[in-house]
């Protein structure tokens, strides 16, 4: 209504909108100000990271992307509770750094798309588009670091 705008989208730096902290009162303000979908990083629906040593300095230990994913999650809940829509999938924790290259983005992609594939018609309730078919959202963070080799 402020921004005579319909169809917002969150996307906040770091998942700000995630932090436990902040998602209650966030949700509250999203639903009130007509916010449509908020970005969630949760990459649950890959397996588990491996909780081997970071391979760069730039890269993210195993436990911090399992606290982003699991804080994800709980947002998803407070946020889908009060209509707010979070994408289907969302992709990138694992691509952070030296770890972004083209056959991880490839890798992923292909992961993805075959997640999205299996889970067509499993009875989890999805958006319909015009057409009756489940819309489907993937979202991709990007965050380069070091040059891969």
């Amino acid at each position: 209504e402020r921004t005579h705008q319909q169809g917002i989208h969150i996307d906040g730096h770091q998942h700000i909108m995630c932090h436990p902290l902040l998602v209650g009162p966030l949700s509250s303000l999203c639903a009130d100000m007509g916010v449509v979908s908020v970005r969630v990083a949760d990459e649950e629906w890959l397996s588990p990271p491996s909780s081997s040593s970071p391979s760069s300095p730039f890269d993210f230990p195993a436990a911090f992307l399992r606290r982003v994913s699991e804080e994800g999650r709980e947002a998803r809940r407070e946020y889908e509770a009060k209509g707010i829509e979070c994408g289907t999938l969302f992709v990138g924790l694992r691509l952070m750094g030296s770890r972004l290259s083209l056959p991880s983005l490839s890798s992923h992609l292909l992961l993805a798309l075959s997640f999205l594939n299996r889970s067509k018609g499993d009875g989890e309730s999805m958006e319909k588009d015009e057409g009756g078919e489940e819309e489907k959202v993937v979202e991709w963070m990007v965050h380069p670091g070091e040059v891969a080799p």
